[in-house]
């Protein structure tokens, strides 16, 4: 069918009785259509510009279509009924079993290099943490080797090099000399925590302390330079060495060394005072050369100066109206200079307003609340205490007691990605112990109930004492339907159920 009979057709016109002018004046109607058609089509067509996307996007959009599944287990776990640990005494045993067999396995790729040459599996690239280490000798260790262990954040074998290369008497540049002290003194001479081992060492408290007089000591008096002076002053106050740190910073005076605002809020962190108005002059005094060398200070520098006043404020017998009055204080002076408050900031807010000696109960919590509300996503982080923020923020809403307190900080958490910000399996535990003890308290037992079924076990697993509150509840409300419920459903500690019941009931 030709353009014509095409035009008659949708026109619904019968091309046989048409006269040669009024095909004329069709033909020419068709050509002004068509023109409109181009002009219209070539209006309507805009390249969009080219939007970055990450090698993850896909996997967020889809995650961001479903919700959690709270009856599937965390994913460091085997999603096995037979094999999924259920109580924090069992997720411990599995996570340290788990890591135990990682690091026999790289003791056997280390010893016996050799049984793994003719492996089938070839990476490309080839990656370095799962070939075997070369065993190291005083003939094959060089400065390159000892570039190549500081760059990958091998401590361990960066001390180990560098003490053969000494023996050897080679020549070690002061860069890289001043490479290893900093990796030496962020570390404290200790190897760092990797994604196979952080979640291991969050479930055990760290007894990570500064090394004193070790290899960062050494280097240091050997370089005496104002990078290595840097790198002390800033391990020192991480490790909390207050009295090497306040003499690391009266050599970096003596000598005149440029600070950058890293050393200085270092400095600020860990002053300390016997009393409050020269604890306040100090900060004021430090902010005061900040101000005077031109460097503008930024969130690290707030929460350095709330935690100093809140570590004072933490001792017995502090009177912390004039701390309280000071922190509100420097939160309007940084605003004014554009610096937001980080979580971390709040954290601190919070331990300086609800100390343990404090009597008035303050209710600083709900305006800070109001504010996190207004913004979008708290997620990524800003400051490491951001991470700490939102088991102690539920810990005071429980102290409180105020139960539309502790819905407000669940709501904000599970708000956008900042349920990234408690990934720690023990201020996880910690957080979701306070939520669930507020709510008993003052919840119906069926609310109580329902979030228990949600949370329990694989989210939060209750200690003993949790379930003597359950049951003292069951028992006072006479709730026994649920205490049936929850003696049949919570088979996997009915023995601590049964004894608890047994006390309770009879």
């Amino acid at each position: 069918m030709n353009t014509l009979a095409k035009y008659c057709v949708i026109n619904k016109l019968d091309s046989r009785f048409a006269t040669p002018g009024y095909i004329r004046r069709i033909i020419s109607a068709m050509s002004t259509e068509a023109s409109k058609s181009t002009t219209k089509f070539e209006e309507d067509i805009e390249i969009p510009d080219r939007i970055e996307r990450t090698s993850t996007d896909i996997l967020e959009a889809l995650a961001s279509t479903v919700g959690k599944d709270y009856t599937a287990p965390h994913y460091r776990y085997y999603d096995d009924p037979w094999l999924t640990p259920y109580t924090n005494y069992e997720k411990r045993n599995f996570w340290l079993a788990k890591e135990s067999g990682r690091s026999a396995a790289r003791f056997i790729l280390d010893r016996h290099p050799h049984l793994f040459e003719k492996n089938r599996i070839v990476a490309e690239p080839p990656i370095t943490a799962f070939q075997p280490r070369a065993v190291l000798n005083i003939d094959n260790v060089s400065p390159e080797l000892l570039d190549n262990y500081i760059s990958n954040l091998q401590v361990e074998d960066a001390i180990t090099v560098y003490n053969l290369l000494k023996e050897k008497k080679k020549r070690i540049s002061g860069e890289t000399e001043q490479a290893l002290l900093e990796l030496l003194a962020y570390n404290a001479e200790e190897e760092e925590l990797t994604s196979e081992n952080m979640t291991t060492k969050g479930m055990i408290t760290s007894n990570k302390s500064w090394a004193t007089g070790g290899m960062a000591e050494q280097l240091y008096s050997s370089l005496q330079t104002p990078e290595a002076r840097l790198a002390i002053l800033l391990g020192t106050a991480k490790y909390k060495m207050f009295s090497r740190t306040s003499q690391i910073w009266e050599e970096m005076a003596a000598n005149e060394d440029v600070v950058p605002i890293e050393g200085y809020n270092a400095i600020i962190s860990i002053q300390s005072a016997y009393d409050f108005k020269e604890l306040k002059g100090n900060i004021i005094a430090y902010l005061t050369k900040m101000k005077n060398n031109n460097i503008l200070p930024n969130e690290d520098t707030l929460v350095s100066c709330l935690s100093a006043v809140a570590r004072f404020l933490s001792k017995a017998s502090r009177n912390s109206e004039p701390g309280t009055q000071f922190a509100l204080s420097l939160l309007a002076e940084f605003k004014n200079i554009g610096v937001e408050p980080s979580l971390g900031a709040y954290y601190y807010l919070l331990n300086i307003f609800y100390t343990r000696d404090s009597k008035e109960k303050s209710m600083i919590l709900v305006d800070i609340l109001d504010v996190l509300e207004q913004r979008e996503n708290l997620w990524p982080a800003k400051t490491l205490k951001d991470f700490i923020f939102f088991s102690r923020a539920m810990e005071v809403a429980k102290n409180l007691n105020q139960i539309k307190l502790a819905y407000r900080i669940h709501n904000l958490l599970h708000t956008g990605n900042n349920q990234n910000l408690l990934t720690s399996f023990q201020l996880s535990n910690n957080y979701h112990n306070y939520l669930l003890t507020i709510v008993l308290k003052n919840e119906p037992l069926d609310v109580y109930m329902s979030l228990y079924e949600k949370l329990v076990p694989h989210t939060f697993s209750p200690m003993s004492s949790h379930f003597m509150d359950i049951l003292m509840a069951i028992n006072t409300r006479n709730c026994y339907l649920h205490y049936f419920h929850f003696f049949v459903s919570k088979m996997f500690d009915g023995f601590v159920i049964f004894t608890l019941s047994y006390e309770i009931v009879y």
